[in-house]
């Protein structure tokens, strides 16, 4: 057999069903594969025509496909109105379908509190924000699920660890249903999570740099870097 390319193995399960060796993944990025020449393995990258669910790779279709880093430091001076993170193969402005509702995971130091802050600011201001639902009280938890069921807008945060080993309640539901954004998605137990392995979304260069993360949504994954609090914003970044 010549070359083989695989998609949509972006689990171990999945890899290991579709051939693929040991601990490579293709990812869960819309057009990511993984192509196979005998016992080499090749990521790669589909160009696609259509739009994604999660918007943060505008290019022009008529140029060659260009992959911009992301950027180590992003304030709000750097970004349009409206932007709380860059991210995908062209480093662009992140945007997510109206009315979505927005879990971010995280270990300490990671840029929970910030990570809320810019989407506090990008979205409608009726939105319900909570800064470690984890530690939250039984009447916020109760505030969190009936707007969930109530379709409106919740802003969260809580630490990976709790995001990954909770499988009921508010946490349970944001991570299922709605946009999960885990920062320092090389760290475990990042993966577990998200539900999906982000090891193509992680940048070695950059594991524990603050506000990098990782935007999962509907079996999209997309690198983002979160855009920092301005002037004398910036010395709470490092705390959430």
């Amino acid at each position: 057999m010549g070359l083989r390319m695989v998609l949509g193995a972006a689990t171990g399960t999945q890899a290991a069903l579709a051939g693929l060796p040991r601990g490579v993944v293709t990812g869960g990025t819309p057009g990511r594969g993984v192509i196979m020449d005998g016992a080499t393995t090749t990521a790669c990258q589909i160009v696609l025509r259509e739009a994604s669910p999660v918007s943060g790779s505008e290019r022009n279709d008529s140029c060659a496909l260009r992959l911009e880093p992301l950027p180590t430091r992003l304030t709000w001076e750097d970004v349009p109105e409206g932007t709380w993170a860059v991210g995908g193969d062209a480093a662009a402005p992140v945007t997510l379908p109206a009315r979505t509702s927005v879990l971010v995971a995280g270990p300490p130091g990671s840029g929970r509190s910030t990570a809320l802050r810019a989407l506090a600011q990008a979205i409608p201001s009726d939105a319900l924000v909570v800064d470690d639902l984890d530690l939250a009280d039984i009447a916020t938890v109760t505030q969190v699920e009936a707007a969930l069921a109530g379709s409106e807008v919740v802003l969260a945060s809580a630490l990976t660890e709790k995001v990954a080993t909770t499988f009921r309640g508010a946490i349970s539901t944001m991570r299922e249903r709605e946009a999960l954004v885990v920062l320092w998605p090389g760290l475990r137990p990042a993966d577990q999570a998200a539900g999906i392995s982000l090891r193509t979304v992680t940048d070695p260069r950059a594991m524990t740099l603050p506000g990098r993360g990782a935007l999962v949504y509907r079996g999209t994954c997309l690198p983002i870097q979160i855009v920092l609090p301005s002037t004398e914003d910036d010395e709470a970044y490092s705390q959430g």
